[in-house]
Parts: C-alpha cells; sequence; structure tokens
C-alpha cells in the first residue's frame, strides 16, 4: 500500500457506491515505516490541490474535502474511511496471503521482481481472488503466460480470473 494514497481512494470509491460499509480492504506493504503513513493517513498539506484534482478527474462525486480535515496544518484522512481498512506487513514472497478477495489491486510492485519471482507472486494471488475476481498490475507491468486470468483492459492492466475448478 506504499503510503496509503491509493488505499484511501478505493475507500472513497467505495463510499461513493455505498459499498465502504460491507467491504474490507486489506493494505499491505513489506516496508513498515510506509505502512505506518498510511495508517495515521496524514499527509503534507500541499498535495490537496494534486489529490482534489485527481479526484475530479476520477469522477468524484461529492466535494473532496468530505474526506479529510486540516488539523495542526496536516491533512488527516477520515476516520470513516479507515473503519473498514486492516494495514498488514507482508512480504509477497515469504509471506501467505490469508482470505478471498474480490478484487487484489497489486500496482508498481511487479517490476521489482525476476521474471521468476513474478511468477510466485501472481501465482500467489490466483489462489487467493475469488473465480472472476479481479487482479491489477501496474501500467508498466504485464502477466504474461498465465492461465489463471484474461485481460479485460490491456491498457489500465486489469486481469479477471478465469473458472477454476
Amino acid at each position: 500500500c506504499a503510503t496509503g494514497e491509493e488505499v484511501y481512494s478505493l475507500a472513497i470509491l467505495l463510499e461513493e457506491y455505498g459499498m465502504l460499509e460491507q467491504a474490507s480492504i486489506y493494505a499491505t506493504d513489506i516496508n513498515t515505516g510506509s505502512l505506518a503513513i498510511a495508517e495515521r493517513g496524514v499527509y503534507h498539506p500541499t498535495r490537496i490541490r494534486e489529490y482534489t484534482v485527481n479526484y475530479a478527474k476520477s469522477g468524484g462525486r461529492l466535494h473532496f474535502g468530505k474526506y479529510y480535515s486540516i488539523k495542526d496544518n496536516k491533512l488527516v484522512m477520515s476516520d470513516h474511511l479507515k473503519r473498514n481498512v486492516h494495514f498488514i506487513k507482508n512480504d509477497l514472497l515469504k509471506d501467505k496471503m490469508e482470505g478471498e478477495f474480490n478484487l487484489v489491486l497489486c500496482r508498481n510492485v511487479l517490476f521489482y521482481f525476476t521474471e521468476e519471482f513474478q511468477k510466485i507472486v501472481v501465482d500467489k494471488v490466483a489462489g487467493q481472488i475469488r473465480n472472476y475476481g479481479y487482479f491489477a498490475t501496474g501500467i508498466s507491468e504485464q502477466i504474461s503466460g498465465n492461465s489463471f486470468f484474461t485481460c479485460i483492459d490491456s491498457e489500465s492492466k486489469i486481469y479477471r480470473k478465469v473458472m477454476q475448478v
């Protein structure tokens, strides 16, 4: 999850579609420092303009200010967004993934691994995604030679798990 910006973007998206209360978001990273920043959800206020523009470009339905407050000259993400988010240290190569997921976002991670390790990670993720669930990688990444997924958006690198019996 790095420092959490995508985690909060996903929480906002789910909130705006009335699905946040029913969702569980597992935000994982190997770096405990990044996880601590993400869990606090406190960011430098100079980023507000960038976040507001991105929110509007993505089709945000409300005023972005609904999702944060300013405290001690810092942007603080709403506790409501954090309620169903679980921040967990995880090593994609060594640690076991727990649970079954409808969506796994693994953006801008795979390019850190060799092709052999990418396959290990993708196979591990595939084992945890429900049939017909989704897997998204970074736009500069690809998962090739994998029978678990079919590409549904090659530009955005979004894949859908095919039925596994």
